[in-house]
């Protein structure tokens, strides 16, 4: 189906600036109609979260997990989300540092590997930082920081 018209028919007259309620409806495929399925909020949020999500943190340097240095230039994060996925989403982060216990290091994701409906591995590019070491991925002093992933259609 790409279209759907819907169709609103009263036989008294309404002003016209009035406001039309709507409560339980729902579209059916086919011509047939079901019994109304009414969802619980938690339902509801638990399925569009399948779609997308994205974790802030409330301080300026709050923690997002763990990642371990590979090479003075980059690090992994496993990534897990916070639901399983309707398919691996695309993952995306910002402001976002590592701190390897002495030294802080901004990180730009520079890829995606094993990416799944449960969770991704995170390359990060970063600069500086003790090969061997696990760093905190934290906000890199910005409340704004954030890690996101979209499985959208």
């Amino acid at each position: 189906m790409n279209n759907a018209i819907v169709f609103v028919w009263t036989e008294r007259t309404l002003a016209q600036n009035a406001t039309l309620d709507i409560e339980q409806a729902q579209l059916e495929p086919g011509r047939a109609c079901g019994a109304f399925a009414r969802r619980s909020y938690g339902e509801e949020l638990a399925l569009c979260q399948r779609y997308y999500w994205r974790r802030n943190v409330a301080s300026n340097y709050g923690a997002f997990g763990v990642a371990a240095i590979f090479s003075s230039t980059s690090a992994t994060w496993v990534l897990p989300h916070p639901m399983r996925m309707r398919a691996a989403p695309i993952c995306a982060i910002g402001n976002i540092e590592i701190y390897d216990g002495s030294v802080q290091s901004g990180a730009a994701l520079s890829s995606q590997t094993h990416n799944t409906v449960d969770a991704a591995c995170l390359t990060l590019s970063v600069a500086g930082l003790t090969t061997g070491r696990i760093g905190l991925v934290e906000a890199a002093n910005n409340s704004g920081a954030y890690a996101e992933g979209s499985s959208d259609l």
